[in-house]
């Protein structure tokens, strides 16, 4: 400092040089530039082995927990609705997931209405500091989380947007692996206050040990009426018809998890729906 010269030259190991732009706050923070520095011992060029699945003896049952969190909060200028006691909720939830003992944890949580900047920060309580609705459809959870990774939220709206995305986030355990996560939006227009959020669903395949699971999660229209009745009926057959495109032969563990909204009078249509 300030200048900040170093040469890899005079390193006993790796070397490679570092800038304050990628967010390593240690460097280049203090030189004149702003720029580089030499950083030497701490950068291994090989990359690191990507772990391999092993086999488990419980892989061939999963569990999975469906939590509503009912954290909504709709902001249109003025607030329009706000779900009652959002942070203590909040607060109470993550301390609850994050005192569950490892035999505690479900394999996999599929959680709803992630619709609130207080829900947001309860997944960054829960998962990574790191984590944000948007983005890339996985985020990896730091090491202390009973999590390893959870999906973002479904259908997220761009920009300032007053839309809700679809509020649906997917965790797996620690010791399991998301390999792939796609979501998608309902096809058919929802009705009632359905029509300011982006519901749909997601469709995650998971490893556990050898075993591969497909969850998909998702929050289906709300109400009663035959008219809400009919959109969750076209909601069951659009994920139903996904999951066969998606899914390969051989692959047959499938699971359908979320709020699915149904009416007693409607359960055995939604199985039917579902190939369930």
């Amino acid at each position: 400092a300030p200048f900040c010269v170093g040469q890899c030259s005079k390193c006993g190991g790796a070397c490679r040089t570092a800038t304050k732009a990628e967010g390593l706050d240690d460097y280049g923070k203090i030189c004149a530039t702003g720029k580089k520095v030499c950083c030497c011992d701490l950068h291994d060029p090989t990359p690191s082995p990507v772990p391999q699945p092993s086999a488990r003896d419980d892989q061939d049952s999963l569990t999975i927990m469906s939590l509503n969190t009912f954290l909504l909060d709709v902001n249109v200028i003025f607030q329009v609705v706000r779900k009652p006691n959002l942070e203590i909720r909040a607060q109470a939830l993550a301390t609850w997931l994050g005192s569950l003992k490892g035999e505690e944890v479900p394999d996999v949580i599929v959680l709803q209405e992630i619709f609130s900047l207080v829900a947001e920060d309860m997944m960054r309580r829960v998962c990574s500091e790191s984590w944000t609705k948007n983005g890339g459809p996985v985020v990896e959870c730091r090491a202390g989380s009973p999590f390893a990774s959870a999906t973002r939220v479904n259908n997220p709206p761009g920009g300032f947007s007053p839309r809700k995305g679809g509020g649906v986030v997917i965790l797996a355990k620690r010791g399991h692996a998301i390999d792939s996560a796609t979501d998608h939006i309902f096809e058919v227009p929802a009705t009632d206050a359905d029509i300011l959020a982006n519901k749909g669903f997601w469709v995650v395949r998971l490893m556990k040990g050898l075993q591969p699971y497909w969850v998909v999660g998702t929050h289906t229209q709300a109400n009663l009426g035959q008219k809400q009745a009919d959109i969750r009926s076209a909601q069951f057959r659009q994920m139903r018809a996904e999951v066969s495109k998606q899914v390969p032969q051989g692959e047959t563990r499938v699971v359908f998890a979320g709020d699915m909204n149904v009416m007693k009078d409607e359960y055995q249509g939604m199985l039917e729906a579902l190939g369930s």
